[in-house]
C-alpha cells in the first residue's frame, strides 16, 4: 500500500487539486550522497543533491541566492546528512515532504546586526572583451531571474549597483558570441571581473533560412508556445512578440520537439505587467508522452502602465500567487496550509500493474511537523 495526498484549496468556486503519491517516510533515510565541492554556489550543490536523490526543489531563487559558497566533502552519507553539512552556517533551512525538498531562508535571520547593514550595498563591475583582447561595447550583462541590468558602453565597461551581499549568477550576451555565465559570491566587497566572450561559430556561420520554408513551423511555434508559455487565463494574456528568434528541430523518429535561441525571446506578460526576456538554452518536447523540459536565463522587466493598470497588475499578481504550488508549499512548510485555506487529505491505494485502486476513504491531515531525525514532514496528530 502505498498513501497519496490529496490537498485542495477553496478560492470562491474553484477547487485547486492537487495529488501527492507518497513513499514510507523511510525513504529520504536510504538516499545514500557523495559529493565532493570546493567554494561551489548553493544553487549548484543542491543541484547536485536532486541529481543523486532524485529529489525535487522546492525554494525561492532570492533566497539561495544570498547563500555564502559551499565546501563540502561527503561519501556514502544519507540525505539528511548531506543536507545538514550543506546549509551549516547558512542563512537556510529545510523540510522533506513526500520526493520534494523544500528550502526556505531560516527564520529570526533578519536580526539587528543584518538590519544595521542593510544600507551597505555593493557592486559587481568589470570589463567584456573578445578573445582578442578587443572590447565589446553592447553586451547584455544582466542577474538572472531579476530585474538587474545593463549594457556594456563604448569601451566594453559595464556596472551593476546596489546588491545585497549573496551569490548571483551573471549573465553577458553579445549576438556573435556564446552566453557567458559566472556565479558570483558577494560578502564584505564589490567584485570586478573580466569577461571574455568566445565566437559562437554557429550563429557566425548559419545560413538564414526563411521560415516559410518549413510549411510545419507554425504547428512547431504552436507546440512550442502552448508549452513553454502554458494555457492558462493568464497565459492567454502572454505573448511572445518576437517568435523569429526561437530556433525549431522537430524528430519526426520519436516526435520530439526541440528548440533553443541565440537572442533573447521577448514575452509580454498582459495578465501581471511584466515583459520577461529568456534566453533559452535548450527546451524538448516529447509529444507522444506530453512531457517536456525547458531551460535558460531570464530577466524581467515591469510594464509601464497608467496608475489603474498598475494597481490591476498588483491584484492579479496576488491572485496568481495565491493557490499556486509555491504558495501550498510555503504554507506546509509553516505548518500554515489549513489557516491558508489548503485542506490536505490521506488516501489509501493499492498500486498494481493494471492501475490504482482505493477504497475511497480520506482522512483529513490537520497538519505537518517535522521529525527530530530526518527533518521530514510527516502527518501531525
Amino acid at each position: 500500500m502505498k498513501k497519496i495526498i490529496l490537498i485542495k484549496r477553496l478560492i470562491k468556486t474553484t477547487i485547486f487539486t492537487v495529488l501527492f503519491l507518497t513513499g514510507l517516510c523511510t525513504a529520504a533515510l536510504s538516499q545514500r550522497i557523495t559529493l565532493k565541492e570546493n567554494q561551489a554556489s548553493m544553487e549548484t550543490v543542491l543541484n547536485a543533491i536532486k541529481q543523486q536523490s532524485g529529489y525535487q526543489l522546492f525554494y525561492d531563487h532570492d533566497d539561495i541566492a544570498k547563500a555564502g559558497k559551499v565546501t563540502v566533502a561527503l561519501q556514502n552519507v544519507t540525505l539528511e546528512q548531506a543536507l545538514n553539512a550543506v546549509i551549516k552556517d547558512q542563512p537556510l533551512s529545510y523540510k522533506i515532504f513526500d520526493k520534494t525538498i523544500a528550502i526556505r531562508k531560516k527564520e529570526g535571520t533578519l536580526i539587528a546586526p543584518v538590519v544595521n547593514q542593510a544600507r551597505e550595498t555593493y557592486s559587481i563591475s568589470g570589463k567584456v572583451v573578445d578573445g582578442k583582447g578587443e572590447t565589446v561595447p553592447g553586451a547584455t550583462v544582466f542577474l538572472t531571474n531579476s530585474k538587474i541590468i545593463t549594457i556594456t558602453n563604448g569601451e566594453g565597461v559595464f556596472s551593476l549597483t546596489g546588491l545585497q551581499p549573496g551569490t548571483y549568477e551573471l549573465v553577458v550576451k553579445m549576438i556573435g558570441f556564446n552566453s557567458y555565465n559566472q556565479n558570483i559570491n558577494i560578502q564584505k566587497q564589490s567584485v570586478s571581473i573580466t569577461v571574455k566572450l568566445t565566437p559562437n561559430a554557429t550563429t557566425l556561420n548559419e545560413v538564414v533560412i526563411n521560415a516559410k520554408t518549413d510549411p510545419n513551423r507554425a504547428r512547431y511555434l504552436r507546440l512550442f508556445t502552448e508549452n513553454f508559455i502554458g494555457k492558462s487565463a493568464n497565459a492567454a494574456q502572454c505573448k511572445i512578440v518576437n517568435p523569429d528568434v526561437i530556433k525549431l528541430h522537430y524528430n519526426k523518429d520519436k516526435d520530439i520537439l526541440e528548440a533553443h535561441s541565440d537572442d533573447f525571446i521577448v514575452i509580454e506578460n498582459q495578465a501581471l505587467g511584466y515583459k520577461v526576456n529568456y534566453l533559452l538554452t535548450s527546451f524538448q518536447l516529447d509529444v507522444n508522452n506530453d512531457v517536456f523540459s525547458y531551460e535558460g536565463k531570464p530577466y524581467f522587466e515591469e510594464i509601464k502602465g497608467t496608475d489603474v493598470e498598475q494597481k490591476q497588475w498588483i491584484d492579479s499578481r496576488k491572485t496568481a500567487y495565491q493557490g499556486s504550488i509555491r504558495h501550498f508549499f510555503r504554507a506546509l512548510f509553516n505548518n500554515t496550509a489549513e489557516a491558508e485555506g489548503f485542506l490536505v487529505y490521506r488516501l489509501q491505494v493499492k498500486v498494481t500493474q493494471t492501475g490504482i485502486t482505493s477504497n475511497g476513504n480520506l482522512s483529513k491531515v490537520s497538519s505537518f511537523r517535522s521529525t527530530a531525525k530526518s527533518s521530514m514532514l510527516v502527518p501531525g496528530k
